[in-house]
Parts: C-alpha cells; sequence; structure tokens
C-alpha cells in the first residue's frame, strides 16, 4: 500500500481520538484481521505502530491545516526480516522463567531470541512470540517480546497444549504464565492485556460461563476495567490478585494461588 493510501487510512482511525487518547485498530498496512495497529494521539501528533512482528509499521504524523505529513517516510515504512528458527539450546533453559513447557520454544538464530510458539485452543501454531533475556542477549535493544501472526484466521491466544478446559477459564498475560499454571487450572494466555473481539466471541463459542482475570501486579487497574467491560458476558467473572507473576512462583504457591 502506498503512503498516501496509508495516511488517509490512519487520518480516518484517528479522527475521533482526542488529545491524550489511543485506540488499538486493525493494521491498514499488513491487513492482519487482530487489531494490532496501536494509534496514540500526543501533543498535536499522531503516534502509531503495528505490533505485528512481520509488518512493523510505525511511526508518526503531525497534524496540519492540511491534514497529516509523515514525521519521516523512511522510518515509517519499515519492514523487519522473518525469524531465522532453530531448535532452543538445551544450555539456554535456564534463562527461562518457566523450565517445563507444553511445547517446546524456538530460537531465532538472526535476532538472538527465545520464540515461543503460540497454540490455538485445537493445537494449531497460529505464531510466535519473541522474547528478549538480557541472559541471552545482552545487546538486543528492541522491544522485550513481540507477537509474530502466521495465521490471522484463528482468534490470536496461547492455549497450552494437553488441557482439559470446560466451562471455567483463567487468563493470563504471557505465555511463561499460563504454562505455569497449565498443571492447575484451564488457562489461555493473552500475549499482552487486551482481550480481542474475536477471543472474546471464541471464549463464549466453546461454552466458557466463568472467566477468572489473572494478569501480572503491574495490571491490575487492567483487570478490574476487563472485569466491569466484560460483566454482562459471562455467569461469574473474577480478577485473581497476585503479588508476582504466575511464571515467578513456585510449586507451592501455584498450588496455593
Amino acid at each position: 500500500m502506498s503512503w498516501k493510501n496509508l495516511e488517509f487510512e490512519i487520518k480516518n482511525l484517528s479522527l475521533d481520538l482526542d488529545e491524550g487518547a489511543s485506540a488499538r485498530a486493525v493494521c491498514p498496512k499488513c491487513g492482519n484481521r487482530e487489531k494490532t495497529l496501536s494509534i496514540t494521539v500526543k501533543d498535536g501528533t499522531v503516534l502509531f505502530q503495528c505490533f505485528r512482528m512481520r509488518c512493523g509499521l510505525s511511526g508518526a504524523l503531525h497534524k496540519t491545516s492540511g491534514g497529516l505529513a509523515p514525521a519521516n517516510f523512511k522510518k515509517v515504512i519499515k519492514e523487519i526480516p522473518p525469524l531465522e528458527l532453530t531448535n532452543l539450546p538445551e544450555e539456554y533453559y535456564y534463562a527461562l522463567p518457566v523450565k517445563t513447557l507444553s511445547v517446546a520454544p524456538k530460537w531465532d538464530t538472526k535476532h538472538q531470541l527465545v520464540c515461543y510458539p503460540v497454540l490455538s485452543f485445537y493445537g494449531q501454531r497460529l505464531g510466535y512470540v519473541s522474547r528478549h533475556y538480557k541472559e541471552l542477549n545482552s545487546w538486543w535493544s528492541g522491544p522485550k517480546a513481540k507477537n509474530v501472526v502466521e495465521i490471522t484466521s484463528t482468534p490470536w491466544g496461547h492455549f497450552p497444549a494437553n488441557q482439559s478446559i470446560t466451562n471455567t477459564l483463567y487468563i493470563v498475560e504471557d505465555i511463561p504464565s499460563s504454562e505455569a499454571m497449565a498443571p492447575y487450572v484451564p488457562v489461555c494466555a493473552l500475549a499482552g492485556t487486551n482481550i480481542t473481539d474475536g477471543l472474546l466471541s471464541f471464549f463464549v463459542d466453546i461454552g466458557i460461563k466463568h472467566l477468572r482475570i489473572c494478569l501480572d501486579n503491574d495490571a491490575i487497574a487492567k483487570a478490574i476495567k476487563l472485569k466491569r467491560q466484560l460483566s454482562l458476558t459471562f455467569d461469574t467473572i473474577e480478577v485473581i490478585f497476585v503479588d508476582r507473576d504466575p511464571k515467578d512462583m513456585n510449586h507451592e504457591e501455584l498450588q496455593s494461588l
């Protein structure tokens, strides 16, 4: 898509946003069905970034009398090279917060990142979450974690393998936390703090009636907001307050939780 068309699409997406407001939308560049594009209006500038690694759209548009103009065209259209994956070397597992996983992570030899496979409810691989661990790559200056979406026709969310899910589901932020909790409760990792419309509809379709929100301890306000928004969707919905992230808990702490 040309810059002119991208400018037009992003302009339309930002028209209803007031100063300081943010929104998520479908990215006009990569066409991913999930709302991977983040838009924020700050100091009269529209900041935008697509969090789909294979897209890489990011930049800023300044509000002018003539509309929007690119802050820096070369920085706006940015392609990120594809991952170069191999099996994660056994000696690298020491850096992972959770060592026992239902599906083996991969190693991106190009960027030196750990890549966790994202599994659908039916065990289909939807893509990866690439995760930086400073013990394995001290020079990395990019994002700590990034979603790499391969399949867009299925709602994005990681379900650890071999789970038995009936009508109750716990949701957590990241894949290591979901893998840590999977032996105790049915769980899904959002790979973030937002529940997309597609994933929410899927929860209802598979018969989830009781939702338990267990986000990291620095996202309690977000968890409470989700509870208010979804209160009419499920029979019961509760926020599970934690002092530490589930991925950092030991066996006894997870049992107690």
